[in-house]
């Protein structure tokens, strides 16, 4: 007797999908009775920046009084959780899951710190990448371009304006223009290797300190920075580089499509 092969396929579909609804069946009950006993804290860019330790975020949840070790893994509010991780300036973004084994995973992704402001009043903050202002680190100090001087801005306690996506006139407000010149030298590797500080002078005016020389570098209000960067690119490559770092004390940009240096005295 010949058995139809579309039968033999039908049966075997129905078999598997059975299996499947047992095995997600039994995935399910142990899911309700597994409890957590551990939580576990991966710093997934640790590697390059070293704002938040592992200590401090287990804190954070033992002082919310959320209930964790010991407790059923569905009944745990890892929104919350998530929440007040999320919460802490540092922290860029927070991913939560769980495991069969009683796991409670948490990975978390720092902020990227872009600048540091140094204000008029001495109050010093960073300006991330994604133009969120974060407070500094009692444990960890960030390599980058340090803009003080003429700056009143104060550093709000996780204040949550975003520089990046404003839709204000950039013009006229010193930590957007901050931002936007420092994320342009940030994105040019020659630049950014060139820089170490920015300084606003009373006029409003930028002067920026290079890494290699002693020279001061007046660069004028932002408006045509790129193409004030351009012109100072080519008299690095095609000038300076012949007639030496220390030849000139000061390098104005301020006008126009000109370039005016002043030599050192001898």
């Amino acid at each position: 007797m010949k058995i139809n092969s579309k039968i033999l396929s039908f049966t075997g579909w129905v078999l598997l999908l059975g299996f499947l609804i047992f095995s997600m069946s039994f995935v399910s009950i142990e899911k309700n009775k597994q409890v957590c006993t551990k939580i576990n804290i991966k710093v997934i860019d640790s590697t390059e920046y070293l704002f938040i330790n592992k200590n401090e975020i287990k804190n954070l949840i033992t002082d919310s009084n959320i209930s964790i070790i010991g407790y059923n893994m569905l009944k745990i509010n890892s929104l919350k959780i998530k929440k007040i991780i999320n919460n802490y300036p540092p922290v860029k973004t927070t991913n939560i899951y769980y495991n069969l084994k009683g796991s409670i995973n948490i990975e978390i992704t720092q902020r990227k710190p872009l600048l540091r402001i140094i204000n008029y009043s001495g109050e010093s903050y960073y300006i991330d990448k994604e133009g969120i202002m974060m407070q500094l680190s009692n444990i960890y100090t960030a390599r980058v371009i340090v803009i003080n001087g003429n700056i009143n801005e104060p550093f709000e306690s996780r204040r949550t304006i975003n520089l990046k996506d404003t839709i204000e006139n950039i013009r006229g407000n010193t930590l957007r223009e901050v931002y936007e010149l420092a994320t342009y030298i940030n994105n040019d590797p020659f630049w950014d290797d060139q820089f170490q500080q920015i300084y606003i002078n009373n006029d409003n005016e930028y002067e920026l300190v290079p890494l290699v020389g002693l020279q001061k570098i007046y660069f004028g209000g932002i408006e045509n920075y790129k193409t004030k960067l351009k012109n100072l690119k080519a008299f690095y490559q095609q000038g300076l580089s012949k007639k030496g770092w220390s030849t000139y004390e000061q390098i104005n940009l301020k006008y126009e499509n000109q370039i005016v240096c002043t030599k050192k005295e001898l």
